[in-house]
Formats: C-alpha cells, sequence, structure tokens
C-alpha cells in the first residue's frame, strides 16, 4: 500500500514537472513569436507611412490586440494542461466579446478605417481634400476621427468609420477657370493681347504650372454681352494663387489698354 503511495507520488511529481517545463517552453515560444511578429509589422508598416508618430501609433494597437489574442489562448493551453476546466472561461470570454463588440461598433469601425486610412496613405497632414461635402486643409489624422479646417477657419471633425468618398486636391494637378464678362463690341484682338501678356508673366511667376494658362473661348453669349472663359493647369495647390493673380491683373490691365469689361469670377477645379 505504502508502496503504491510513492509510486503514485513519484509519477504525481513527474506528470507535475513536465506540465511546468512544458508551461515555460510556451511561454518561450510565445516570446520569440511576438518577437518576430513585432520586427515584420514594423518594417510592413514603416514602408506604408511617412510619419513616424502614426507607425508607432498604428503598430502599438496591432501588437495589443495580438499579444491579447496570443497570450489569452497560450493561457487557456496551460490552464488546460493542469485540468483547469476552461470551456466556462471560453464561453465567458466569447459573451464579453460579443457585448463589447455590440457596445463598441462605431468605435471598432472608426479605428479600422483610421487604421486603412494612415495604412494606405489616403491623405496627410496639409493636404486640401474633400470629404462628406466638407472642403479643407487635413490639420489632424487620428485613429478615430480627422480634423479639417476650410476656408472660413472652421474646425469640421469627421469619424473616420462615416468616410466614404475622398476626394484628395493635393496629389494631382488641378484647373482653376477665370471668366470675363465683356460687351458684345469689344476688340477681341486687344484682348487676345493683354491676356497673353498676363499668361506670359504667370508663366515666369509660378513653377507648378502644369498646362499654361490659354484662353478656352467664348462660353457664353446674348445680344448684348459675351463671357471669355480662361484655364490654367498647377500642381502643388498653386491653381489657387495663380486664379487670383490672373483676376487681379485683368482688373489692373484691362483699364490700362482701354478695354471695358462687366465683371471677372474665378472658379477653382472646374471641368472642360
Amino acid at each position: 500500500m505504502i508502496e503504491n503511495i510513492k509510486t503514485f507520488l513519484s509519477i504525481s511529481k513527474a506528470n507535475i514537472l513536465f506540465k511546468i517545463i512544458l508551461s515555460l517552453l510556451i511561454f518561450v515560444m510565445v516570446k520569440i513569436i511576438i518577437s518576430i511578429i513585432k520586427k515584420s509589422l514594423t518594417l510592413n508598416i514603416l514602408k506604408k507611412v511617412q510619419d513616424d508618430s502614426k507607425v508607432d501609433t498604428i503598430k502599438n494597437i496591432i501588437l495589443n490586440i495580438i499579444y491579447f489574442v496570443i497570450y489569452f489562448l497560450a493561457g487557456i493551453f496551460i490552464l488546460d494542461l493542469f485540468g483547469v476546466n476552461t470551456s466556462s472561461l471560453i464561453a465567458t470570454a466569447g459573451i464579453g466579446g460579443i457585448a463589447i463588440a455590440f457596445g463598441s461598433q462605431q468605435l471598432v469601425k472608426d479605428f479600422i478605417m483610421g487604421t486603412l486610412i494612415i495604412l494606405e496613405d489616403q491623405f496627410r497632414v496639409g493636404e486640401y481634400i474633400s470629404v462628406g461635402g466638407v472642403d479643407g486643409y487635413v490639420i489632424e489624422t487620428g485613429l478615430r476621427v480627422t480634423k479639417l479646417k476650410d476656408f472660413s477657419g472652421r474646425l469640421h471633425i469627421i469619424q473616420n468609420g462615416d468616410i466614404r468618398l475622398v476626394t484628395n486636391m493635393s496629389r494631382t494637378p488641378q484647373r482653376a477657370k477665370v471668366t470675363v464678362l465683356l460687351p458684345l463690341n469689344s476688340d477681341l484682338e486687344k484682348i487676345n493681347k493683354a491676356l497673353n501678356e498676363i499668361f506670359k508673366e504667370c508663366n515666369n511667376k509660378f513653377k507648378h504650372i502644369t498646362e499654361a494658362p490659354k484662353i478656352y473661348g467664348i462660353t457664353k453669349l446674348n445680344d448684348l454681352t459675351f463671357e471669355l472663359t480662361i484655364y490654367v493647369k498647377a500642381s502643388n495647390e498653386e491653381h489657387f494663387a495663380i486664379e487670383t493673380y490672373v483676376r487681379k491683373r485683368i482688373l489692373e490691365q484691362f483699364p490700362k489698354d482701354e478695354i471695358n469689361f462687366l465683371s471677372v469670377k474665378g472658379v477653382i477645379n472646374d471641368e472642360v
């Protein structure tokens, strides 16, 4: 009887020792796996994201999720190894996860979309974009919200989960249109000469013109007046300044050349 008890205790000790060693090995393997994932994740994010602060933010969020999943699974495995019933624990975690998912659905949606915006480099701070009918400069890109400031100085805070269509006007050349309303009896030759001088000034003054200023033609006509349209295309958001400059120079030059006009207007990024 005593011998049987000794044998049982000996087997139990060996079994417990084996389980402890196996648990330690699992812990070491988890550390190695996490280290590999961390290095791989950092390299992949660095390729796509220019802003170092954004790299750290995204990396930390993703790593925290991975840490939780890996450690939770490893913990369940170790507890099961020591004979602890983990079924109720898994069930509780599942129910809790579902409850949290329903309660923070919008928040999760915002974070996922925010991460994608940064990883895909859809827009950056300082760029001029249009989102949900709001145009403005990006002053902050976060994982939950994006902040825009419009020309009036108003701050617009948009939840990333609500962003559907983004128009980035800083990545490609944009077109500006200037229209001049003139009397029907105007001297077209004199007008062309004055405008061509203004166009030459633009070409010398502005460095990001991709399509030189040109007279598109007469776009409106009635019994008393006609509308002359001018187009110019530029990158690096220079089209704003060019459109303003052309209007200013028309206001200055036309009276000097004795050219009568009724109005001069500008439109940004108008389609031909």
